[in-house]
This record gives C-alpha cells, structure tokens and sequence, in this order.
C-alpha cells in the first residue's frame, strides 16, 4: 500500500487527528491539581523569575491556598521542575489563560503520538522498509493517539508532567537507536540530555535508562557493544538528576507518609484505627491492580479520575481473581524474558510496559494512592506496540490479509477515538468531573468529600433559597457517606459540620465540629465553627423550640470554649428570661470586662441594675473609665 512509503504523510494525520480527538477540552478550566500547580503556585506565577525556586525545592513548595496568608506545604518527595518551569513560561506569556495551557496540552501530546510513530520506525529498521514493519508503527501510533486511558493526561493541565516525560524519554531512546545506527558519540549525547529533561520532568522515566539496552539489543543484536555508546551518557545524565533531586528534597526521596488511608491507601479500620494490610493482602491487592490497568488497556470503559479508597478494597490471595492476575503478569514476564533471549519484537512492548508501570504499581516504593489512568501514559505505548504485531501478524502471513489487518486497527482507533471524544467533556470542570466520576467511582470517600465541599460552596453562593438548600442536602448525603467509610476524615468531618450548620441541624453541627476539635485541637477552624454552632444552636432552642434550658447548656458550651461578648450578652439576655436576674447581671458584667469601650453594653448593664433596684449601682456603671486596650481573651464577639 502506498499509503505506507509515506512517512512524512502519516505523522502529519496522526497529529492532526491526536489534535481534533482533544480540540473539545480547549473550552475547559483548571479542575484537580491544576491551581496546585498553577494558579495558586507562587513560582510558577511569578513567571520566569520563579524558575530557579522551581528547581531547587520539592514541586508542591509554591502551593499557597487562596486567602492563606501563610504557605500550606503539601508533603514533599516530588520533584519535576520541568513541567512547573514550563507553566512559569506560559504564565510569563499569557497570564493564567486555560484556553492556552489546554491548547499546549493538546499539542504536546500530538507530539507524542507522531514521536512514538517515528520511534517505532527507527527501531524496526531495516525491517521497516517492509510493508508489514510499516504497518506495526502506524497501527501501533494510531492505537496510542486514539486510546480513551489518556483523556485524563491531555485534559487535565497539571500532568504536562507526563507529556514532557515521555517526549524526553522516548526522544532519548529513539537518539539511541541514531547513535548505534550512525556510530557517533553525538547522538549518545543527546540522548543523555533528552534523558535528564525527561527525568526532570517525571520519575516515571527514570525505567527508560534499563529499557535503552534491551531495546538495542531486541532491534540491533549489539554484538560489538556499540549499543553501550548511547547508554553510558544516559547513566551519567541519571545521576546528575539524582543528586538535585536528593539535593531539593534534603535527600528524603519518598517524603511525608501520613498515616490515613487518603495517603496511604494500604491500611485497614481495625479496632476503631487504621492498621497496616498484612503482607499477603499488600501482594493481593497490587495484583488486583495490575489486572485492572490491562483491562483498561483493553477496554477502556468506564473511566475514571478517582480509584482512592475504598473504590478500590482489601484483596485476599484467596480470591480467584488475584491469581489470574498473577497468571497474567507471570506469563508476561516469562514470555519478555523468552523474547529478549531470542530478540523477538514483542519483547520491546513488554519490557516497555512492565518497566514504565513498575514505579507507579506500588511494589518498591509508596505511591499515595492504588492506582490511576496517568499510571498508563507511558506503559500504553508498550501495550500498543504488542497489540499492533498482534493485528499484523496475519499480514506477515500473507500479503492479502494486510488489508484486512489494516481495518481490523482502524477499527479498534475508532472504537478508542468515539471514547475519547464522548468522555473529554467530564473535565470540563471540578464538578462535572465529579458528578459523572461518581457513577463509576460511589465507594471513593475522597470523591464524596470533593463533591460535598463543591456542593457547599456553590450553595453559600446561591442567593436562591430553595437552590441553596438543595445542595446542601446534596453535600450533606456524600459528606456524611465520606465520613462513614471514613471516621477520621478531617476535611470531610468540617465540611459536614458547616453543611448541617447551614441546614439549621445544630446538634449534628456540634457533634460534628467536636469530632474535628478531637482530631486537630491546635486547628482554630474546628474551634470556630464549634462556637458558631453553640451560639446559633442556642437561639433555635430558644425561639423556635422554646427551650431555655438548652440553649442555656449551648451557650456556657461556647462561653468555656471562646469566652467574648456576644455569648455573655446572649446568656444574660437567657438569664432574664428565665427571671434570673442576679446571673444576668453576672453575665452583662462579663460581657462588659471583655468589651469596656461597648457604650451600649454599658448602658444595658446599667439599665438592668436600675431594673433590679440598684440605682446607685446603675450609676457607678455609667461613671466607671473606658479602656483603650481592649481586654479579650477570646474574641470581643459580635463577629
């Protein structure tokens, strides 16, 4: 087929077409991550001259969350100043435009499509002369634009990390193969550098370094050890990116494990705690994993952005699954090492695919979650080289059925690209990320805190009364849902506890808030929505339930918690309901120590001793000296 000798021909439609299956995800804005490391990352918007802060500390170091006036550091352990330095340079250009950071997005990744195509063509040289060769990298290349996994890379922003990773690192592999073919020294150089850039950009390139022999010697024999010209450079460029790695991070590679399920997603409610799983539920549960990422492979439906716990549970050996997963993966491993032995082809996709999921799966080193479809960028191409000489291996049959092998591709490409296209509108937003991930994803206790707190901020912006409580009964289902599964969720625990704030259910509130104080006492927010619930709480009881007494207990609760003016006041103003005039008086007293400047508190106190009989008291009220430094242990209320 002529269409083949064509090369310049095909790169251009598989960048066209990479660009057209992504053209609907240009209108969106920033969701997920996206503010982390945009547009709330102090470096990346202070442009160009944030750039050398990039590189020298952890990536989530500039996060400051809107309305703080102090830096909240995520947990370090990353490092890709790659990607946060090319946001620098974008912000620099064209301040925080989603339309361009999404439209790069969309091109980078054009790029990968056609970069893989060419690698794919370089290493099958001089076979690649061949019509069947030719056919392995196009169907290969198509099969990795089109595939629906990747919706999560290309639309959401922040995981230009993946991008620029796998540009650097299949652009270093495919300088290998030059350096071996042309015999220069030149090539191998910049393959190293290429390399680095791709470290820099995510850890998930790091594999490519093991990967670079194997590919050389699957493709080109390396019979006179020319395939180690290209790969010592790579070693060198490896060790460059590790010292300032171990440089930015203090040397603490992993970083911050917090003991919670949310960071570390291997542990277990036990006893009312969370205990680490056992070694055998670890194996099983990974081995779970793996299965799901090659069924995601092959069929890529339905997707999502959230496999957090408990989406995902606790995996017994015991389970038939886990052991044809283990089936799988010990048949993939046998046949990639059977395959590099022979120098068969299919080897390369294997190798590709278990060395670039093999950081990300959780087998040596922590990676905060189970699993999640970015995991697959760069493991895909290795999938779809494989699958590509599966639907070509007819074809080097005979040359009659390449036709049909060729269909048989643009059939799946097709199939993959109606996917890809009908699910990039769920990244349109935060919310329309999460109300259409939660049909696939109900049991992740991090989705239904996400959406709660969403629903309870776009109802505190609803100036609609029968709208906004509407999604607050909407918050309050997923919120109490997350705190459930999840009895130690703190953001979870105070989101609920503003939501039913807000729904006027005051008891839960407390209750809700008092949870919270346990978990984080030195955290003035749980505290504070505490005060507000026993304060509103009081003066439901009062008015609307007729219950002095109650709302009695709710104020001396919020008194002992943050004495100020505003809850003496409203115990005195109870007090004198009550006909307890002498602790009313008590109460207007305190309220007046607190705020000595208050003349209208001041003429109230008055007024209640004279109402009490004591006018010479009423009067050594109105003559005592104000106070310029306001005397507040708590608050002067009001506020």
């Amino acid at each position: 087929m002529s269409f083949f000798t064509n090369i310049r021909l095909q790169s251009v439609l598989l960048f066209i077409l990479a660009v057209l299956l992504y053209v609907n995800t240009l209108g969106h804005g920033f969701v997920q991550d996206d503010p982390v490391l945009i547009t709330h990352n102090k470096w990346v918007q202070e442009g160009v001259n944030g750039i050398p802060e990039i590189f020298s500390q952890h990536s989530f170091s500039g996060y400051l969350p809107p309305g703080s006036p102090v830096e909240n550091v995520l947990p370090g352990g990353r490092y890709r100043p790659m990607a946060l330095a090319f946001f620098a340079i974008l912000v620099q250009i064209f301040d925080n435009n989603s339309l361009v950071f999404h439209l790069f997005s969309v091109l980078l990744y054009a790029f990968c499509g056609v970069l893989l195509y060419r690698l794919f063509l370089r290493a099958l040289q001089p076979a690649a002369a061949q019509q069947p060769a030719r056919m392995i990298a196009w169907s290969a290349a198509l099969l990795f634009v089109t595939h629906p996994v990747h919706t999560e890379v290309v639309a959401n922003v922040k995981s230009a990390d993946e991008l620029l990773a796998m540009l650097g690192a299949l652009g270093a592999l495919y300088l290998a193969f030059e350096a071996v073919d042309q015999r220069s020294w030149r090539w191998g150089l910049g393959a190293g550098l290429l390399y680095l850039l791709a470290c820099l950009s995510k850890e998930t390139a790091v594999p490519v370094l093991l990967l670079t022999p194997l590919a050389l010697w699957i493709f080109r024999g390396n019979s006179k050890g020319a395939g180690w010209r290209p790969v010592l450079p790579m070693a060198v460029a490896f060790g460059a990116y590790m010292l300032a790695r171990g440089t930015a991070l203090d040397w603490n590679f992993v970083g911050e494990m917090v003991h919670d399920p949310l960071n570390n997603p291997f542990l277990k409610a036990e006893a009312q705690q969370w205990v680490p799983y056992s070694p055998d539920e670890q194996a099983a549960t990974v081995l779970f994993v793996l299965l799901q990422y090659l069924r995601l492979l092959v069929w890529p439906h339905p997707l999502t952005h959230d496999y957090y716990p408990f989406q995902i549970g606790l995996h017994t050996l015991e389970e038939p699954i886990v052991w044809v997963s283990a089936g799988l993966y010990t048949a993939l491993i046998g046949l990639s090492i059977w395959g590099l032995l022979q120098r068969k082809r299919i080897a390369f996709g294997i190798w590709l695919y278990l060395l670039a999921l093999l950081p990300v799966a959780n087998v040596f080193i922590p990676v905060g979650t189970f699993m999640a479809e970015r995991f697959l960028f760069m493991p895909s191409a290795g999938f779809c080289f494989a699958a590509a000489l599966l639907l070509a291996w007819p074809a080097t049959r005979s040359s009659r059925l390449a036709l049909p092998a060729l269909w048989l591709a643009v059939l799946v490409a097709a199939v993959f690209g109606t996917l890809t296209v009908l699910r990039n509108p769920a990244w349109a937003s935060d919310k329309m990320l999460m109300q259409t991930d939660l049909k696939t994803s109900p049991e992740s206790v991090k989705l239904r805190n996400a959406l709660g707190t969403a629903l309870l901020t776009e109802a505190l912006q609803t100036p609609d009364s029968a709208s906004r409580r509407l999604y607050l009964q909407q918050a309050e289902t997923h919120l109490k849902l997350a705190v459930e599964r999840h009895p130690s969720y703190y953001d979870a625990i105070l989101a609920l506890g503003a939501t039913v704030f807000y729904l006027n259910k005051y008891e839960l509130s407390i209750m809700a808030y008092q949870r919270a104080l346990q978990l984080a006492p030195d955290d003035p927010k749980p505290k504070t929505g505490l005060v507000y619930a026993l304060r509103y709480g009081s003066e439901y009881y009062a008015q609307n339930q007729r219950n002095p007494e109650k709302a009695m207990a709710l104020l001396s609760g919020a008194w002992e918690i943050s004495p100020d003016t505003a809850v003496a006041t409203r115990l005195a103003v109870q007090y004198q309901l009550a006909g307890q005039q002498a602790e009313a008086l008590t109460w207007l007293e305190k309220a007046l120590a607190l705020a000595p400047n208050d003349t209208r508190l001041r003429e109230n106190l008055s007024n209640a001793y004279r109402a009490a009989g004591q006018p010479a008291k009423a009067a050594e009220v109105l003559k005592r000296p104000q106070s310029f430094t306001t005397f507040s242990p708590g608050g002067s209320g009001g506020k």
